[in-house]
């Protein structure tokens, strides 16, 4: 009896593993790309023009924690948090969490596939939202009703409070997560500069 479930639960973990969920517990992973264009005021009162991708993310995270080498950091969007994460490695240890969504309107179509959903989002540990997340949600079930597919498509409008020196910067842009997605991230697209 106790073969058995082994054998299940491994062919469960190598299933999930081939269809793009990892798990971890009871936590989903889903490779994600952040892209977000932000505008804050320099000290000459100047607007200032960001761009907000998934290097960008990945890289305050880890000078945040003291970490200097990115290898192996990745955007991911775990789903059971329902929150943006950077993670370490292929078993998704956590590092920080970017963005969080919660609360707000979720309307589903009859036969659970698709999810229209409107949610606060949570720039890091704030308590208060900073923004909103419009998106729509896609769902792929087997046939012992195991997701097998999970799509996630939005715009994102969100304030970065604050922080020391550094004023606010109001960010506009969309998110995508999913089983499929294709991450083309350019490492090198991050701009930083002055306009009118």
């Amino acid at each position: 009896m106790k073969k058995s479930t082994l054998i299940i639960m491994a062919v469960a973990a190598l299933a999930a593993q081939l269809i793009g969920i990892q798990p971890l517990g009871a936590q989903q992973f889903f490779k994600a790309s952040v892209h977000a264009e932000g505008v804050s005021t320099n000290h000459a009162g100047q607007f200032t023009h960001h761009e907000l991708r998934n290097h960008d993310l990945i890289r305050q995270c880890a000078m945040e924690k003291g970490l200097t080498n990115l290898t192996g950091l990745s955007l991911v969007y775990n789903r059971t948090a329902d929150a943006v994460q950077v993670v370490s490695g292929t078993n998704h240890t956590l590092v920080c969490t970017p963005l969080t969504f919660a609360n707000g309107t979720w309307l589903m179509n009859s036969n659970g596939t698709k999810v229209q959903r409107l949610a606060w989002v949570y720039w890091e540990t704030n308590m208060t939202a900073n923004g909103t997340l419009l998106a729509t949600e896609r769902y792929a079930y087997g046939p012992t009703n195991q997701l097998v597919f999970f799509s996630l498509q939005g715009q994102l409008q969100f304030a970065v409070p604050a922080d020391g020196t550094n004023g606010p910067v109001i960010y506009g842009g969309s998110i995508a997560a999913g089983s499929d997605l294709d991450e083309d991230e350019d490492e090198n697209s991050h701009h930083h500069h002055d306009r009118d």
